[in-house]
């Protein structure tokens, strides 16, 4: 079975093409590190010393 083909289209951007999704990565971090703990954490980073 074949996987079905995807087209990607780029668009000129001055931020560039991987940027726009990384904005968004840290704040998903933050809530599934607070969905685990029940805990909010208000500095970055947030790391094994800091969760421990």
């Amino acid at each position: 079975m074949n996987p079905p083909l995807i087209n990607n289209e780029f668009l000129l951007n001055p931020a560039g093409v991987g940027e726009p999704g990384v904005s968004p990565i840290a704040a998903a971090l933050c809530n599934a590190i607070i969905a685990a703990t029940r805990t909010r954490f208000r500095e970055l980073p947030i790391g094994k010393p800091t969760l421990v």
